[in-house]
């Protein structure tokens, strides 16, 4: 079981986490439908993937930044490397990522409710890792402050319901409550404290199953 220290205190950026994700989801398409004029449409997944990708990693070193400090990520990650398991997770997320953006991103057509199912994905994900029971979340993270937090990750989920009238979409939040128990299970027998790493981790997870479940239910709706 890792040893983790816990942040001395919270970046009030850290709460506008699910924000980040409305961005991330309006960015997307944007440098998708961009990119399409320079690529064929799989290298232009390609590139608005790896486009968000950074942008995403920027957001999040932007709302941890002041948690936990350089030195402090260094000591717990002394040599930075992946290890086998990441390096086979990391090619298995990239896959799924592509495969189920590329089916969004082309099957829709830039259609209003495809933006706000993206907007769904990475705001919704984003919330999920940081609503992780403690003490695997921010220590100050409770009670109003995450309560804030969820309700700007529901905002486009509600516009999603209210746009479609399909009610439907709001019964994905049962199963994202059931990967949200898995990862916070496994997470019991790795930490043992907050970790801004794991938390990227567990945003990346959840945002995969995310794509599937628009995915699969885009497949048995057609």
């Amino acid at each position: 079981m890792r040893t983790l220290f816990l942040p001395p205190q919270t970046s009030n950026q850290a709460l506008f986490y699910p924000v980040a994700g409305w961005l991330t989801g309006g960015l997307l398409p944007a440098v998708f439908w961009a990119g399409q004029f320079l690529f064929p449409n799989e290298l232009a997944v390609l590139v608005s993937l790896l486009t968000v990708s950074w942008f995403g990693r920027a957001r999040a070193e932007a709302a941890f930044t002041t948690v936990v400090s350089k030195s402090g990520l260094q000591s717990a990650y002394p040599d930075g490397r992946l290890t086998a398991n990441g390096i086979v997770a990391l090619i298995g997320l990239v896959a799924i990522k592509m495969v189920t953006l590329h089916t969004l991103l082309t099957v829709r057509v830039f259609s209003p409710d495809m933006a706000l199912q993206l907007l769904v994905i990475h705001s919704l994900s984003r919330f999920v890792a940081l609503s992780l029971p403690s003490p695997y979340r921010l220590p100050e993270l409770t009670g109003t402050r995450l309560l804030l937090a969820g309700l700007l990750a529901l905002v486009p989920l509600i516009g999603l319901v209210l746009y479609s009238g399909l009610w439907i979409y709001s019964f994905f939040l049962v199963p994202l409550l059931l990967v949200r128990f898995g990862i916070a299970r496994w997470y019991r027998a790795q930490l043992t404290g907050f970790d801004p790493v794991y938390v990227g981790a567990a945003q990346q997870i959840v945002e995969a199953f995310l794509y599937i479940s628009f995915v699969s239910f885009l497949w048995v709706s057609v």
